[in-house]
């Protein structure tokens, strides 16, 4: 499931977003929640400028409900506990938008 969403604020040139993304694959889950702000300048030069900043937790777990046709107990590198972690996301961006030579 993803889920995108995203609003402008006119009065101080401006927008807002939010991402929402949960994934399950086999006994992998991930789950992202992010949201976003942008400023847009105009007239800069004879273009535009966006700057951009979103922040964000990502979490991945993977479970321990495996199945093996010789057994899991003498392979070291299948984990017999459920392993999860998560961290914060933080991105910064710039475009600069030029009018079109063509």
């Amino acid at each position: 499931m993803m889920f995108n969403g995203h609003a402008p604020i006119s009065r101080i040139n401006s927008g807002v977003g939010l991402t929402v993304y949960s994934d399950k694959l086999g006994q992998q889950d991930n789950t992202m929640f992010r949201g976003h702000f942008s400023y847009h300048l105009k007239n800069v030069g004879s273009g535009k400028l966006g700057l951009g900043a979103s922040i964000g937790y990502l979490s991945s777990s993977l479970g321990n409900k495996w199945v093996a046709v010789d057994g899991i107990a003498n392979d070291q590198s299948i984990s017999s506990n459920t392993v999860s972690a998560g961290t914060l996301d933080f991105s910064l961006g710039l475009i600069i938008t030029l009018p079109s030579t063509i």
